[in-house]
């Protein structure tokens, strides 16, 4: 499986952590997506808003501005292009 593969895999699983307001299990699993795949900025945001509902609020808004390099794209903007 390829590394981008497995990102979105941590990806989709931090979503699901996050919706079952498990923050820490989110936070680990978007940071996963970002070792594997850095330029997904939405693991930045998510992780930001992850730390955000744990008040650390420090870094939730270091993802935040992580998240809005240029250099990144979200994932759903690359499947649409592809």
């Amino acid at each position: 499986m390829s590394a981008a593969l497995n990102a979105e895999v941590y990806f989709a699983s931090g979503l699901a952590s996050l919706g079952k307001l498990d923050y820490i299990k989110a936070i680990r699993d978007f940071t996963e997506a970002i070792l594997l795949d850095p330029k997904i900025s939405s693991a930045y945001d998510n992780r930001g808003d992850a730390y955000l509902r744990q008040r650390n609020f420090e870094k939730a808004m270091s993802d935040y501005t992580e998240a809005l390099e240029p250099n990144l794209m979200y994932p759903v903007m690359e499947t649409a292009i592809m």
